[in-house]
Order: structure tokens, then C-alpha cells, then sequence
């Protein structure tokens, strides 16, 4: 409120006192310049008092009276300057003072302020808690007087200061809570103490023991049934070796026309069914993160065209053609497991060749990035849209009537998706029904180096006349030379060529061999100075017309599928003239003929059926069979003379590995030289191969085996029979 004022008369001073007043004025504003002070004044007169007593003392008087003066002054200046101040002070005008409506309105505003935030603390999930630097506890919001009570009891980690996480309440329906505490900094002197917060985490715990409960069960699972799958393997494989072995022994006695189909069927049956079981055991090894893969050096060229030559008598049974071409820009080798890459390969030009009816299938390998992609295009019927989405799953084909007119289990592709993966890449379908489809196979080569498994422009400029019956072969034909550096023309065109010559025609019989050589004539009459090279493409069952096809004019032959190397490589290079008289057929396998005279073989082997099996295949290499049931007989029979060991695994009594050691030391103890022990399983995981050798075995030899494969092992150990014995191997 501003305060009241009243006309005061002041009474004219008179001219001596004003003059007075105006030189302390003057005076006072001097000494507020100087930044003296009234208790600086009345120091300074002091000293002046003294120096007048000692001026009375010692001094004229006329000094002493002037520090008299000079002090008094002084005093009175500074109890000027100090009823000065007092009256500035008391005339300064105060702060108006806010009305009652004023100070509750911002009452009002504080309290609702509060509120707010006591209510956003209390709704606040976690626990909020206050304590002062002595530990008494100064606040805690609604979550933590819930789940602590008021006391407010803290599990003793908090309180001693560190971060944790512990169960409070009941032990038998705990909360757990993950606590964290912060020292507060301290406010206008005044000591800060500390906060802790405290996040309940008892159902996310829950979920996480729960998700860890299933994947500990799932795990299990996993492992139980790859256990199971390993188990039901080697009893499948064990009556599925006595029933391929029989067909082959049976196939070699004399039978009627109606008995060697039913033993065909038998076979082809057998090992649809081994198949069958490869398949999910691959896919058994994937699932569970089992699969061991090799990162070797492997022919590109090689890998893709082993494959393709073996499906090549199941397209040519069909009818189609099978092609393939390459980029000149991959590298020769490239680092990844062969057996794995093959097995890829194997399920997606098998499957194209199986459900394409009429035209053929195309591979096509080239570079993509930092890798390489195989393409394999066919012509079959395509797949619908709705189905792309689950091709991959298992036991799932593209079409149920297809399904149930050609064999199969629908394994191929989710183990070679799986496959592709575990190797780091991928396995991409694009298809139309009515078009075909196109299956690619993406391998990652980090680091890709630019050295070319095909010659790079070793036909540059050349010009070949190419001219095949076959669409998609002359498709790739052409691709394969162009990439290469030459230049593709058609037969119709050649006539018209004359500013270079022709390096090379490439023919096939499809339309006849006059027919193919009435234009290997042409050409080469038209063609400037330089005599064609004339090759020709053959079926791998024309080989016996080689001779003919010589004395038609053709310089080389290059047998189907063909590889792009052999294409121009045939074309660059003067090769080898065609054979004048009967060429032999390699096709087909070559048995190991190995005859052991008086080889003594000690097979032990708990099976009946498989023990007549592999007497029956090493008595026909001339070999002694002694055969024992179990370990502990096969360690007695020891004491003779063998050459060679056959050992089961899984036998009754002992197993195989206990035998082998028995084995070891009555031989060591004995001071003889061991023979070779093979161990013989129907484990067909890499791992059980590895186990058998790392154990000791010599070597390994899976169920089901073949007459060749039984051959074959004779062979590779008969040079250590041969030291032991003076009869000697007659292979």
C-alpha cells in the first residue's frame, strides 16, 4: 500500500549554515568517489587525534590545532555520511506487496503442480523410493509401498549401495525386482540423499524361464530325434544292404526274362527306398546344426559337369535335350564342399529332367556379384503362384497329379534349400505355369578371383558355322562361343562370307549324317584359303560311328552333354583325328577283378542274411571266409592266420570298437603284424567314418555295399596282403 505524505514547513536556513551544508555535500560526494566508507573516516581522524597529542608533545602548536581541526572534521563527515545513508535507506520506496487473491491463486497453482506429480510418481510402474543421507526413508511412491510395504524394506544389496536383482514377498509367489540407485547431488547446502528405483521384471522372467524351458525341450526333441533317425538308419540299412546284395547275386545266375524284371524291381525299389532315407537323414543333420562342410578347392567346370553327364541318359530316355554353358570370366576353382555342391545339383536337374515331358533343360553358370549362380531352366509345365510359397517345405511337390504319376517324396528341395544355406547361399525359383521354370543356385566366393576356367578370347574373331538340331543345345553352343570371343553364324549365311575365313562347322547328326556332311562340303568350299575344322556331336551310343563318320571329312567329335572347355578347346586345337577302327564304350562301371588265391578273410558279422552276402561276394574273388557271430569269437579265431578283418560295429556282447582293441593288443602281445581291420556299418554320417578311423580302424566300409565297393577294398589292401603271405594278388 503506498504510504500517506504531509506538508512539513521547513524554516529557511540561514547563508552561513547553507554554505556549511553545501561544502559537506561537496565533501561527502568526494569522499563516496574515493570509496571511503564512515568507519574509514573515523579511522583516519583517529590517526589525526594521535598525531595532534604527539605534535603537542614534540611539536609547534600551530600543528597540533590543525590535526585538532583536521580530525574533528573527519568525524563530523563521516557521521554526516552515515545519517546519509540511513536516510536513503529509509526514503527508498518498497516493493509493492501482492494482494490475498494474488498469493492464492499461486497457492492453488503450487498445490495442483504437486499433485500432478505425486500422481504421475504413484501411477508410475516402477518403485521410486527416497532416502536422506542418514538412510531414513523421505518418500516412496504407491508401487513401492505395494510391493515393500511402508517401511519401505529394501533387500540388503540395494541398501549397501550396489545394483541388483532379487525376489521379495512370499517365497512362494516371489516378485522379482531389478533395483538401481542414485545418489542426488545436494540442493542450497542442503544434502541431496539418495534415490532408488526398482523395476518389477517377474513376468518377463517368467516368459524368459518359460522360452527357456521350450528351447530346452526342443532341444531335447531334436536330439532325440536325431538319435532315433541315426538308430532307424542303421536298421534300415542293415536288412536294405542284405537285399541289394541278394539282387546282385541273383542278377548274375541264369534267369528267365520274367525273373530278371523282378529283380530289377526289386533293386530299383531298394534303393528308391535308401534314397528315401538319405534324403531325411540330411535333412535330419541340417535341422540340428550337425552338418560338417569342407571349404576345398573345386572345379566348377568339373562339379557341374560330372553331374549333368550322370542325369544325361535320364533326359535322353525322355527325349530331351540337356545343355549347359559357363561365363569365360569365373574363376577355375572356387572354395566350397564338392559333395554338398553336387548333391544341390543333383536334386534340381534331376527334378527338372523329371518334370519336364518335351524340349529339355538348360544350364547356365555365370558370375552374380560376389559369387556365381547356376541356372537351370526347363521347360515342364511350371508352377503355379500359390504353390512357390510352399515348395520348399518338406514332402511337398508342385503338383499332386504330377505327384502321384512320378516318383518321389518331395525331400529334394527343402534339403537342398537347406543345403544352400548352410553353405551361405541360396536357392531362387521363378516359374509360369504353361513356360517352365527356372531353379537358381547362389554360391558366395568372397574375394572372387578373375582367373577364367574358360579360355577368354581364344576365339576372338573367329568364325564358326554351328548348326544342331537341338534348340537349347545350339542356344548354348552359341552362348559358349560367343563368350569365348567367336562369332556364331548360321549355315544359311555361310555362303555369304568372304571377308574372313571360317575357323570351324559343328554339326550333329539329327538330320542325318549325309545330311551333316553335305554341309561340312559346302562350307568349305565357300570358306577364303582356310580348310574348316569339322566336329561333330554325337549321342555317347553312336561311338561305334566314328570310323564312318571319318571318311565323311569330320576332324573331331564331341560326345553329349558337352562341355564348353572340350567346345573350344576342340575348335582351338588341332586334337587327335577320329578313330579308323572300332571305338570301345567306357560307359558302364569297371569291377575291380581282383582274385585273392588263398586270401583268408575273417568277417564278423552278427547278421545271418548279411554274412551270406558278403560270404558269397568274397568267395567269388576267390577268398577264404571264416565268420564269426560276435567279439569274443572273433578274438579267439584270432589265434589263426588272417589276411583281412571285416568288422560289424553294433554286435551283441562287445561292439566293434572293443573288438578292435582286443584285436590290437593279442596281435601286439603276440608280437604278429597285424592285418588290416575294416570296420563294416551302416552308420552313414561323415562323423561315423571319422570316429571308425580315429578309433583305429583301417578303413570303412558302409551298408548298403555294392560286389564293386566289397572289389574295390580287396584291392586297396592287397598290397599289404601280398607282403604277408608268398602267394601274392592276382588282379
Amino acid at each position: 500500500m503506498p504510504s500517506e505524505h504531509r506538508d512539513t514547513v521547513v524554516p529557511e536556513p540561514d547563508q552561513p549554515r547553507a554554505g556549511r551544508a553545501s561544502a559537506f555535500a561537496r565533501a561527502g560526494q568526494t569522499v563516496e568517489q574515493l570509496g571511503l566508507t564512515p568507519h574509514g573516516l573515523v579511522a583516519i581522524a583517529g590517526y589525526a587525534m594521535l598525531a595532534a597529542s604527539v605534535t603537542r608533545l614534540a611539536g609547534p602548536i600551530g600543528i597540533a590545532h590543525v590535526a585538532i581541526i583536521l580530525s574533528g572534521s573527519l568525524l563530523a563527515l563521516a557521521l554526516a555520511l552515515a545519517a546519509r545513508a540511513r536516510t536513503v535507506e529509509v526514503e527508498r520506496p518498497a516493493a509493492p506487496l501482492p494482494d490475498s487473491e494474488t498469493v492464492r491463486d499461486a497457492e492453488w497453482s503450487l498445490r495442483e503442480s504437486e499433485a500432478r506429480l505425486r500422481a504421475l510418481l504413484d501411477h508410475h510402474p516402477d518403485a521410486i523410493l527416497r532416502r536422506d543421507p542418514s538412510g531414513n526413508l523421505t518418500y516412496a511412491n504407491r508401487t513401492a509401498e505395494r510391493l515393500l510395504g511402508e517401511a519401505g524394506q529394501l533387500p540388503e544389496t540395494v541398501r549397501d549401495g550396489g545394483d541388483c536383482c532379487r525376489p521379495i514377498g512370499p517365497p512362494d509367489e516371489p516378485r522379482w525386482l531389478v533395483w538401481s540407485r542414485k545418489e542426488l547431488p545436494d540442493v542450497d547446502g542442503l544434502p541431496g540423499g539418495i534415490e532408488i528405483i526398482g523395476r518389477d521384471i517377474t513376468e518377463t522372467r517368467a516368459a524368459e524361464i518359460a522360452l527357456a524351458r521350450r528351447r530346452d525341450e526342443a532341444q531335447s526333441a531334436s536330439e532325440a530325434k536325431s538319435r532315433f533317425l541315426a538308430s532307424m538308419s542303421h536298421e534300415i540299412r542293415t536288412p536294405m544292404n542284405g537285399i541289394l546284395g541278394m539282387a546282385t547275386l541273383l542278377r548274375d545266375t541264369s534267369l528267365s526274362a520274367d525273373q530278371a524284371t523282378y529283380v530289377d524291381a526289386v533293386d530299383r525299389s531298394a534303393k528308391a527306398l535308401l534314397k528315401l532315407v538319405n534324403g531325411i537323414l540330411d535333412l535330419s543333420k541340417v535341422e540340428a546344426g550337425r552338418m560338417e562342410l569342407l571349404a576345398e578347392p573345386v572345379s566348377l567346370s568339373d562339379c557341374v559337369g560330372g553331374v549333368i553327364e550322370l542325369l544325361a541318359p535320364n533326359a535322353a530316355e525322355k527325349g530331351l535335350e540337356l545343355a549347359w554353358t559357363m561365363s569365360a570370366d569365373l574363376p577355375a576353382t572356387i572354395p566350397t564342399d564338392e559333395m554338398r555342391v553336387r548333391q544341390i545339383l543333383l536334386n534340381l536337374i534331376g527334378n527338372a529332367i523329371k518334370f519336364t515331358d518335351a524340349g529339355g533343360v538348360a544350364v547356365r553358370i555365370e558370375r552374380r556379384g560376389e559369387g556365381i549362380a547356376v541356372r537351370i531352366a526347363d521347360t515342364g509345365p511350371g508352377i503355379a503362384p500359390a504353390v512357390l510359397a510352399s515348395l520348399f517345405a518338406e514332402f511337398v511337390q508342385a503338383d499332386t497329379a504330377i505327384q502321384r504319376r512320378i516318383d518321389g517324396s518331395g525331400l529334394g528341395l527343402a534339403i537342398s534349400r537347406s543345403l544352400a544355406r548352410a553353405l551361405g547361399g541360396e536357392i531362387e525359383v521363378v516359374s509360369k505355369l504353361g513356360e517352365g521354370s527356372e531353379f537358381t543356385m547362389l554360391l558366395p566366393v568372397p574375394g572372387m578371383p578373375a582367373a577364367s576356367a574358360l579360355p577368354v578370347k581364344a576365339l576372338a574373331s573367329e568364325i564358326i558355322v554351328v548348326e544342331l538340331s537341338g534348340t537349347i543345345e545350339q542356344a548354348m553352343t552359341t552362348a559358349t562361343i560367343a563368350r569365348a570371343g567367336g562369332r556364331v553364324i548360321d549355315v544359311r549365311v555361310a555362303d555369304h562370307v568372304t571377308m574372313s575365313p571360317i575357323k570351324a562347322v559343328v554339326l550333329d547328326t539329327g538330320r542325318g549324317e549325309e545330311k551333316a556332311a553335305a554341309i561340312l562340303k559346302r562350307v568349305r568350299e565357300v570358306s577364303l584359303g582356310l580348310r574348316p575344322r569339322g566336329i561333330i556331336v554325337i549321342d555317347a551310343s553312336e561311338r561305334d560311328r566314328l570310323p564312318h563318320l571319318r571318311t565323311l571329312g569330320f576332324d573331331a567329335y564331341l560326345v553329349r552333354p558337352v562341355r564348353p572347355q572340350s567346345l573350344v578347346t576342340q575348335i582351338v586345337v588341332d586334337a587327335a583325328p577320329l578313330p579308323i577302327g572300332p571305338v570301345p564304350d567306357p560307359s558302364g562301371p569297371v569291377r575291380p577283378d581282383c582274385r585273392l588265391p588263398d586270401c583268408r578273410v575273417l568277417l564278423v558279422e552278427d547278421n545271418d542274411i548279411n554274412a551270406l552276402l558278403t560270404c558269397r561276394l568274397l568267395e567269388r574273388l576267390g577268398v577264404v571266409v571264416i565268420r564269426e557271430r560276435e567279439g569274443l569269437g572273433a578274438v579267439t579265431a584270432a589265434e589263426q592266420h588272417f589276411d583281412l578283418v571285416l568288422l560289424d560295429i553294433h554286435m551283441p556282447g562287445i561292439d566293434g570298437h572293443e573288438t578292435r582293441a582286443r584285436l590290437a593288443s593279442l596281435y601286439r602281445s603276440s608280437g604278429r603284424i597285424a592285418p588290416p581291420i575294416i570296420a563294416v556299418t551302416a552308420g552313414a554320417f561323415p562323423e561315423d567314418r571319422k570316429h571308425c578311423l580315429d578309433s583305429g580302424f583301417d578303413d570303412y566300409l558302409a551298408k548298403p555295399f555294392s560286389a564293386d565297393e566289397v572289389a574295390a577294398m580287396l584291392a586297396k589292401w592287397g598290397n599289404g596282403m601280398r607282403s604277408r603271405r608268398a602267394g601274392g594278388i592276382v588282379c
